[in-house]
């Protein structure tokens, strides 16, 4: 049995036939009225834009569970600081908490007003903000000076309130990337930085941003590759695991394994060829079980199943290292 949605009057329109000019008139109404009445950081804009993306977050993420965050508590949280934050940030807050690397938000035009660089160049170190480069040699006396504040501000509680709006699966690595975006800043400002020198001399510095990016760029510390491999001596060798082939490191195997103790160098990430390497460098075939793909069954993610559980599912190679083996990794 079938039963009709419209009554149609004719072959192009239901009945009852409405006035062409009538039905014009209410669409350019309805059209008009979103874009007069709300604007994109209004608080209907802001409240909408949430909702809908913590409904869409909360019924599809997969993971969670492994994030241990409260998704109600974080919905109530943004919504405290909708007047305070424009939709943007409050939905790259909202994503933060994820603690996921691999979400970003798309479609927020950059803030344009913010595109001059200061005279210096600071990185995150251990847990410190140090100046590695300066643009100019008036500034040189800077260099390798530990941050203490900007404008009055602790570095910290800078770097911390910048990462509340980056992604990434550790609060800490957040914070690195937050160093980044203090380097931005309006055309011609007046930044004033307390610093303390290797020699442990505190002093107060105010520097101006008016550098382009090709000007930073010239003074800008470009990051040194390491040798992809490196024999230190007869009993020790270092391997960059990033950098390092398959065809370059089997092709020092013999030397490798003459080695007492390698050195992994795998602090930033490993190269696309590290599962056919760490062959030569485990003793007995790989069964850890590290990725696990959930199924949501029960409401509200409770007891969640897992299914397709994998890991590198790797066996030794017939030529394997049997001395020590020391991995770097990122601190963090």
């Amino acid at each position: 049995m079938q039963f009709p949605l419209a009554m149609l009057g004719d072959s192009l329109n239901t009945y009852p036939q409405v006035s062409v000019n009538l039905l014009d008139s209410l669409k350019d109404q309805m059209f008009n009225y979103g874009i007069n009445r709300f604007s994109k950081n209004s608080m209907q804009t802001k409240l909408g834009t949430l909702i809908s993306a913590w409904n869409v977050l909360k019924h599809f993420y997969p993971y969670h569970q492994e994030t241990n965050n409260n998704w109600e508590d974080t919905l109530i949280s943004l919504i405290k600081k909708s007047k305070k934050y424009d939709t943007g940030d409050l939905l790259k807050m909202m994503l933060s908490q994820l603690n996921d690397g691999h979400g970003r938000i798309e479609g927020i035009p950059p803030d344009t007003t913010k595109n001059f660089f200061l005279p210096i160049c600071f990185q995150s170190i251990g847990n410190q903000t140090v100046i590695t480069a300066v643009g100019n040699d008036s500034l040189k006396h800077l260099k390798y000076s530990i941050i203490l504040e900007i404008n009055d501000s602790k570095i910290e509680n800078l770097l911390k309130t910048k990462a509340q709006f980056l992604t990434g699966a550790r609060f800490e690595t957040r914070l690195k990337d937050a160093v980044q975006y203090l380097l931005l800043r309006k055309s011609d400002s007046i930044v004033k930085f307390k610093v303390k020198s290797l020699n442990n001399e505190i002093s107060t510095v105010s520097l101006k941003s008016n550098l382009s990016l090709q000007e930073f760029f010239k003074f800008y510390p470009q990051e040194k590759k390491s040798e992809v491999i490196r024999f230190i001596n007869d009993e020790i060798t270092y391997i960059d695991f990033e950098q390092i082939t398959y065809k370059q490191f089997t092709e020092n195997l013999d030397a490798i394994m003459k080695s007492n103790s390698l050195i992994i160098d795998s602090r930033s990430t490993v190269g696309n060829d590290a599962s056919k390497i760490l062959r030569h460098l485990i003793q007995s075939e790989d069964t850890i079980q590290w990725f696990f793909v959930p199924e949501i069954i029960i409401p509200d993610y409770k007891d969640p199943h897992y299914f397709d559980n994998s890991g590198w599912g790797i066996e030794p190679h017939e030529r394997f290292f049997t001395g020590s083996i020391y991995y770097l990794i990122d601190s963090d």
